[in-house]
């Protein structure tokens, strides 16, 4: 469960949004929520304010607001000189004025090459609004880039009033498709298709939800074979080769919502480590956590045989206590009784020792001072003299060679 809700932090969301003619005077228009491996995970038509969150955002311009052109191109060229090239060559193609065409090449046949041309003014409003929103595009395409499926003969995708043709190796065209009936554009393209053309083309239709039209009834009209396609047309499902209409002038200032892609394998393996570690770690303390149970369990058992009918509470705590009565019914110091030996040895080891003294440490009901390195003489004096207040002295070597004596209050018989 921690490493799926892990996994979907660090998976990308792509909002894909439709941009028909009319949009953004008419705000209300069609999105698609898209998961990293471009799996739909939600859909509507709404408004901006009502989009759903995502890292990445995107657009697909409605059909008609876009011409695919075939232009002669030099067989080698350098990439810095094709937007020259291009711009050439649209020249010849083009009624308007070409500065105000945005150019895109998107295929390439041998000395032709297949070019998305696109109003200027109409990509600027667009990337103008989304920047508005606070919804930067990483993205933008045509829809003439729409993923129409694999078939031999022509394909024509029915939506919204807008009709998509693909005839293989030919460009793609936006036909106007009001009513049920066939386009009448696609009878003009087939009442004057060349002699190459001569064998008779089948005609294979996809529908979207919204795009009512009786295709069983247009052979008679067309007069060549027709079927409708089980696949459904889906506007925001788009080509292997889709080209992007960001670039040039237009170019994101930088990536949009790409970061994680490229970092999330390392991500995944960052999480795997960081939840075996949390694992680990939970195991330690589950053990360490029985370890302290079994050692209170001990602690219990051992007070219990060593003072009988005395009720537990800490045990530890209790022991220390009756040991402290015990030493002190025997004339020995309790474990609290270090500043009454100090006070005793205090003056003595002043005396002799001076400014030499080191360290004083009180452990274990011994008091041990560590000081420099003392003549004989003075030395055993001050052990005379302790051992006649009846305190037992040991004296002992220690780093740097220093002196170590340790008193230690004995019973008195």
């Amino acid at each position: 469960m921690a490493i799926h809700y892990l996994a979907e932090i660090i998976v990308t969301t792509t909002l894909r949004v439709f941009v028909g003619e009319s949009w953004p005077l008419q705000p209300r228009t069609r999105w698609v929520l898209l998961d990293e491996e471009g799996r739909r995970k939600a859909d509507g038509e709404s408004d901006a304010l009502r989009w759903p969150q995502a890292d990445v955002h995107e657009a697909v311009l409605s059909a008609p607001q876009a011409n695919c052109v075939r232009v002669a191109m030099p067989e080698k060229f350098s990439r810095r000189d094709l937007p020259g090239l291009l711009a050439g060559a649209m020249e010849d193609v083009l009624l308007g004025d070409v500065a105000q065409c945005h150019l895109t090449p998107c295929s390439r046949q041998g000395g032709r090459m297949d070019v998305l041309v696109v109003d200027r003014r109409r990509i600027g409003n667009v990337v103008a609004q989304f920047e508005a929103l606070g919804l930067p595009l990483a993205a933008l395409y045509s829809e003439l880039q729409s993923d129409l499926g694999a078939g031999r003969g022509w394909r024509l995708a029915l939506s919204d009033g807008t009709a998509l043709l693909h005839r293989p190796g030919q460009p793609r065209l936006a036909l106007d498709a009001e009513g049920g009936g066939p386009p009448a554009l696609l009878k003009a393209i087939l009442a004057t298709r060349g002699v190459t053309e001569a064998e008779t083309p089948t005609l294979d239709v996809l529908r979207s939800s919204d795009a009512p039209a009786n295709v069983a009834d247009w052979q008679g009209t067309l007069e060549i074979p027709v079927a409708q396609v089980p696949m459904d047309y889906q506007w925001y499902r788009l080509g292997a080769d889709k080209a992007n209409l960001l670039h040039g002038g237009f170019a994101p200032a930088r990536p949009t919502g790409l970061g994680w892609r490229p970092l999330r394998p390392a991500l995944m393996l960052a999480v795997v480590v960081i939840l075996a570690h949390w694992g680990v770690l939970a195991v330690q303390l589950g053990l360490q956590h029985h370890h302290l149970a079994q050692a209170e369990q001990s602690d219990v058992a051992q007070f219990q045989a060593t003072f009988p009918g005395v009720p537990v509470m800490d045990p530890r705590a209790q022991a220390r206590q009756q040991l402290d009565g015990l030493y002190g019914a025997r004339g020995l110091l309790r474990s609290d009784d270090a500043l009454a030996l100090l006070a005793e040895t205090s003056s003595l080891i002043g005396d002799a020792v001076g400014k030499g003294l080191k360290a004083v440490v009180y452990t274990d009901r011994r008091l041990s001072f560590r000081f420099a390195p003392l003549p004989p003489q003075g030395l055993d004096d001050l052990r005379s003299r302790l051992e006649a207040k009846g305190l037992r002295v040991m004296v002992a070597p220690a780093e740097a060679g220093d002196t170590l004596l340790t008193v230690l209050r004995e019973v008195t018989p």
